[in-house]
Order: structure tokens, then sequence, then C-alpha cells
């Protein structure tokens, strides 16, 4: 993502630095943004947001988010794994995990942040902040 539409969105969003960081995972470099951050959007957009559980068990749940603002809305999927062997999440609160990423791409999808490469720190676990992630934002 260009720094210049990263610092748009930032102003924007009235996000502060610690919202926004760059993760290395494997070769792959990816930008994200925080549980907070994500919270900000869609309360500045003011984005009306409802979900459907579609597959609800004790290993593995699968939402659907709606998101909407005026005419405009999207939908999106999440799902949350851990039967113990294959796992996307190292929670036992399948069914919560599932509706906060579900919630973190259908506000990252409408508010064009999907469209420039940022994800969601709830989309992996590996994205995660640590002590090797990089602020993008200084104050």
């Amino acid at each position: 993502m260009k720094k210049q539409k990263l610092k748009e969105l930032y102003e924007k969003y009235k996000l502060e630095k610690d919202d926004f960081w760059t993760q290395k995972v494997g070769k792959n470099t990816y930008t994200i943004v925080s549980r907070a951050g994500i919270e900000k959007t869609q309360n500045q957009e003011q984005l009306q947001v409802r979900f459907e559980a579609l597959v609800v068990g004790p290993t593995y749940c699968a939402v659907k988010c709606y998101v909407a603002k005026d005419n405009k809305q999207i939908e999106t999927f999440s799902s949350a794994l851990n039967d113990g062997q294959n796992k996307n999440t190292y929670t036992n609160y399948v069914l919560e995990m599932a509706e906060k990423r579900a919630f973190a791409r259908g506000v990252l999808k409408f508010t064009e942040f999907y469209q420039h490469g940022v994800f969601s720190e709830d989309e992996a676990e590996s994205f995660k902040k640590t002590e090797n992630s990089i602020n993008l934002i200084k104050q």
C-alpha cells in the first residue's frame, strides 16, 4: 500500500500510530490494522453491521457479515477452526473469533482498505503485533 494512501485513511478515520503496523510472515510483509483501529473506523463511518451464523459447532464456526451505509452494502464471510489438530485460531471460542474476523473483513472491505492490501490483526494468528512489528505512522 502506498504510504500516501495509508496516511489519508489514517487521517480520515482518526487512527493512532499503534493502529497500523507491518508484519513479516515468511517471505511476505503485510499491512495490519489493530482491532481498535477497526472499531474506530466502523464508528467513524457509522456503519450498520449484522451477522448471520452459518455453521456453529464446538470446533468450527462460519459467520456471514453484512455491512451497510446509505445505499451501499457488502457481505463477507469468515470462519474459525480449532479441533486440536487443525486450527486457524488458538482460542476455543471459535464462534466469537469467526464473528471478530467477519466484522473486521466487512469494515475493511466497505472502507476500501482491502483494495490497498490492509488486513486485520484478527484474520491470522501471525498478524498479531510483536516486537518485530513496525509502526507505519509516526506522530
